[in-house]
């Protein structure tokens, strides 16, 4: 049985939008593509799309939570930007933030 498991929520949320919005799956790449073009000049619609998503976000990792746990699975990572916009910081009991440099945060977007 693996001691630990990680959740990398910017994935959780592809996947979630995908359950979330069945005909996504088929239209995913192009779709977010043009969902980054027109949510991130746009910090209204970047909301609501956040709004929409999260949610889902959320559940799947609290499922995958709960899951880990029923196979004793005793430490588990979540990888997410936006932990607390997203109210995903009540799942953890630790929260530990990691800072990279503004140049660094600029070169992965």
């Amino acid at each position: 049985m693996p001691a630990s498991k990680s959740i990398g929520a910017s994935i959780k949320q592809k996947e979630t939008f995908s359950l979330a919005y069945p005909a996504s799956r088929r239209m995913h790449s192009s779709l977010t593509k043009r969902l980054r073009e027109i949510v991130f000049h746009d910090p209204e619609k970047l909301h609501l799309l956040n709004q929409l998503t999260h949610r889902f976000v959320k559940e799947e990792c609290n499922r995958r939570l709960t899951a880990y746990a029923k196979d004793n699975v005793s430490f588990c990572l979540i990888d997410a930007p936006m932990l607390f916009e997203a109210g995903m910081d009540s799942l953890c009991d630790v929260v530990v933030a990691v800072i990279a440099p503004q140049e660094e945060q600029l070169s992965r977007l």
